[in-house]
């Protein structure tokens, strides 16, 4: 992948996104390829003012995988569940139109006027003190992350559990558990065979 400074000096960046764009390719296999830091007037391909998003690629390989987990824990866990309204989600343009294996990407979403640029400094800071590349992870223990402090947040404002969260498990909300696998069929046997004509 290109140097990080390649993609940050792009004058067609929204001044709010530069440095989480930044922050986002500073990570050994990950590429930023897409943003939006809102618009007071957006037209059809912009985010409203108060929204932003970071669209991004990771490598296949361990770099790609150990910043992609990275990022999941400081985002969804870490930074979210200190009351920011940020959230990383994979996303695809179908691949059966386009290139099948090579459309899903990663997108960083600020809503509720989220600071991008508050993000940009944590990220970077954590990266710094905790994150464990590869190479690392092959000889040294983690460095344990500290806290993230926590945004106040009116309690009205606050959005539903994330699907797999603590909050979120299907036993606490009623729902069943998944049906028992079904019997498997001998190989080179048809399940057909055995059925009444």
């Amino acid at each position: 992948m290109p140097p990080a400074a390649q993609w940050i000096q792009d004058a067609t960046l929204d001044a709010n996104m530069r440095r989480l764009v930044a922050a986002l390719n500073a990570f050994p296999g990950t590429r930023t390829i897409g943003s939006c830091g809102g618009h007071d007037n957006p037209t059809p391909d912009q985010w409203p003012a108060g929204r932003w998003y970071v669209k991004f690629e990771v490598a296949r390989g361990d770099d790609g995988w150990f910043a992609l987990e990275f990022l999941a824990w400081l985002v969804n866990n870490d930074y979210r569940r200190a009351g920011h309204q940020v959230i990383l989600l994979p996303t695809a343009a179908p691949p059966y139109l386009n290139e099948p294996g090579r459309c899903l990407h990663w997108a960083l979403e600020g809503d509720d006027g989220e600071d991008a640029d508050a993000l940009a400094a944590w990220i970077d800071e954590l990266r710094g003190t905790s994150f464990v590349s590869p190479e690392a992870a092959r000889g040294a223990a983690p460095v344990p992350p500290k806290p993230v402090p926590p945004k106040p947040v009116a309690p009205h404002a606050r959005r539903p559990a994330l699907a797999g969260s603590a909050s979120a498990r299907p036993a606490e909300q009623g729902i069943p558990p998944p049906p028992a696998p079904t019997a498997r069929v001998p190989a080179g046997s048809s399940p057909r065979a055995n059925a009444p004509r």
